[in-house]
Order: structure tokens, then C-alpha cells, then sequence
């Protein structure tokens, strides 16, 4: 189901991405037949609100980079907290980032590459280089609503960062905060 209406799809797609694209953007057109063929290569249905945001603008560069959230420090009290995210993969093959490009979601998976845990979709990374983000689909099988992950690279922490693509995407914003 989808939950992000025309109005927002065209205000994230206008202020989440840069004008130039370093091999995140998607194939052109994105048809159906694209996104059927990419969702069989993948084993999971996308996320209803990543497809309609990916129709206006299919992947890139984030100018709007970074996400906040809370979490708990080692004494259990709650911390504020902030990832950087480089860009979000578009449907495709064509270009290396794209989801099922040569360095997209499978890519990760992969023994000889990085070997993360197959959980879902690696659909962007940290600007960092030292971890992944992720629709994790282990609690809602490979057609339901998954979540937004967080994968840090040493020992595949997962860290859980939003109920579903939408909130992921909302709560990007372009500056650190002080």
C-alpha cells in the first residue's frame, strides 16, 4: 500500500537528489516490464512507494543525506544518532548502483564480494563505505511491507531504522544536526 501522495513523491523527488548521477540512476525508461523483470532477479516485490518515487526521479545522488534516529547507548538510555546516506539505488541494470546493477543488491550478498546476510534488498550505502542500508523482508515475507535497515559491515550489526521506505524517506534531510 502505498502512503506517500503525489504532492510529496514530487517534493522528495525534487529535493532528495542531486542534478548529477555517480552510476546510482536506474534504467530509463522504467516500465513495468523493468520493474517485473527486476523484482524476479531480485526475489522480492518492491515496496509500492519506493516504485512511485523511483517513476519520478529513479535513483541518484542524495543531496538530502542524512538520517536521524534514536538509539540506546550501552547504559540503556535512549541517543540521538546520525547516518549518512550516499545515494538510493533506481530499477535497473544498466548503471553499477542500480539495484541490479554490477555492484547492486546482490553484489553485497555475494561470498567473494562482501558476503552481508540475505535479508532483502541493499538498496543504498553509508557515505562512510562501512555499511548498508536494506529492506529487510524477514518479517514480512518477500511480498509484504518490509522495514528500513542499517548494516554495519564489522560483525553485520542491524540496526533497524524505519517502519518502511516512506518514513526512510521523509526523514532524510541535508544537514547535520548541532
Amino acid at each position: 500500500m502505498r502512503s506517500l501522495d503525489d504532492a510529496e513523491l514530487e517534493e522528495l523527488a525534487a529535493r532528495l537528489f542531486v542534478s548529477y548521477d555517480e552510476g546510482w540512476a536506474g534504467d530509463a525508461p522504467l516500465t513495468d516490464e523493468l520493474i517485473a523483470r527486476v523484482e524476479a532477479d531480485l526475489g522480492y516485490r518492491l515496496p509500492e512507494d519506493y516504485i512511485a518515487l523511483m517513476r519520478r526521479r529513479n535513483g541518484g545522488l542524495l543531496a538530502c543525506s542524512v538520517f536521524s534516529y534514536m538509539e540506546k547507548d550501552r547504559n540503556g538510555r535512549p541517543c540521538a544518532c546520525e547516518l549518512l546516506v550516499r545515494g538510493i539505488s533506481g530499477i535497473g541494470f544498466q548503471n553499477p548502483c542500480a539495484l541490479c546493477g554490477e555492484m547492486g543488491s546482490r553484489f553485497w550478498e555475494a561470498p567473494g564480494n562482501w558476503n552481508y546476510p540475505h535479508i532483502g534488498i541493499y538498496f543504498a550505502e553509508e557515505d562512510s563505505g562501512h555499511g548498508l542500508y536494506a529492506l529487510d523482508y524477514r518479517d514480512c515475507g518477500q511480498s509484504g511491507e518490509p522495514s528500513v535497515v542499517n548494516i554495519y559491515h564489522e560483525g553485520f550489526k542491524i540496526t533497524r531504522l524505519a517502519d518502511n521506505f516512506a518514513d526512510f524517506v521523509r526523514r532524510l534531510r541535508s544537514d547535520i544536526a548541532e
